[in-house]
């Protein structure tokens, strides 16, 4: 039995450098789902009268007009000059929220739509998940440069703006911070509340089996897997993860399928997959 269970650990030892790699993978492909992209909003036509003069309502009209053209640098020029008219204009800050968060000013972008929100809270329907978003998008620079405290920071701010499957890209984001830090059980939970959040969010599957994977529980990675698959039959990223779950169970016939399942899909995963090759079958295969 010692034997055996060094020589699983050995088996998982060599699967984790591709296991790490398909989650950087993942959280990558996350921050280019679309979720960066711009929501536009005019915010024509506030339920309160602010007071807005002819000449404020003519910058911001220009201001909506050049977003709608998606010129945001040039939309950011009228509202600063409706916000010098009037400092106090939701209208305005709102939409030069959007024009920042395009052009990825993400900190400039959450301070436009949190002063909004504090002059006019009725706009918190069209405004909060636009900052919700913000600092999701924000939290993915600041892993880019390693600050995970403060990616961790702002996507449990991202969480208090958006709600039900808006809410899974941020716990996914969380999942892959604690897989970083080598804490499986809050990763799981984590990638498990995106899942609930949206089952058909495939990062939130393929996250938590990538942690049952590193946590030393494979098998119970396979139905994760499978339903990521599902989802996204034309990824190559679960394939990888599952390949390395069957390598690790000594599945080897399954795990080699995987193998040339993923190199049709991509050629380029063909050297990280070629270590399947090496694959031991087990004398006592896990049953699926």
């Amino acid at each position: 039995m010692r034997v055996n269970a060094l020589k699983r650990a050995a088996v998982l030892r060599a699967g984790l450098a591709a296991l790490a790699l398909l989650l950087v993978c993942l959280r990558g492909a996350a921050a280019a789902d679309g979720e960066g992209e711009v929501l536009f909003f005019a915010l024509e036509n506030p339920k309160k009268d602010y007071g807005f003069s002819k000449k404020v309502n003519a910058l911001d009209a220009d201001g909506i007009g050049l977003i709608a053209k998606k010129k945001f640098a040039e939309a950011i020029k009228r509202f600063d000059a409706s916000l010098k008219e009037m400092p106090k204009n939701p209208r305005a800050l709102a939409n030069r929220g959007v024009c920042e968060q395009s052009l990825k000013n993400y900190g400039a972008a959450i301070a436009d739509f949190t002063a909004a929100l504090k002059i006019a809270p009725e706009l918190a329907p069209l405004v909060s998940d636009p900052l919700g978003r913000a600092y999701l998008d924000r939290g993915r620079g600041r892993i880019d440069a390693r600050d995970g405290d403060g990616a961790m920071s702002d996507y449990r701010l991202s969480l208090q703006f958006r709600s039900g499957a808006k809410q899974a890209p941020s716990y996914s984001e969380i999942a892959y911070l604690w897989s970083l830090a080598r804490d499986y059980t809050k990763c799981i939970a984590a990638a498990t509340k995106a899942i609930t959040s949206d089952p058909g969010f495939a990062d939130g599957w393929s996250n938590r089996a990538a942690c049952r994977i590193t946590g030393g529980r494979p098998e119970d990675a396979l139905g994760d897997l499978d339903r990521a698959i599902e989802l996204q039959p034309a990824n190559p990223q679960p394939y990888i993860s599952r390949a390395t779950a069957y390598q690790i169970l000594g599945r080897c016939r399954e795990a080699r399928a995987d193998r040339d399942k993923i190199v049709a899909l991509d050629p380029k995963y063909a050297d990280m997959v070629a270590g399947v090759s090496t694959c031991k079958d087990s004398a006592r295969p896990a049953p699926r």
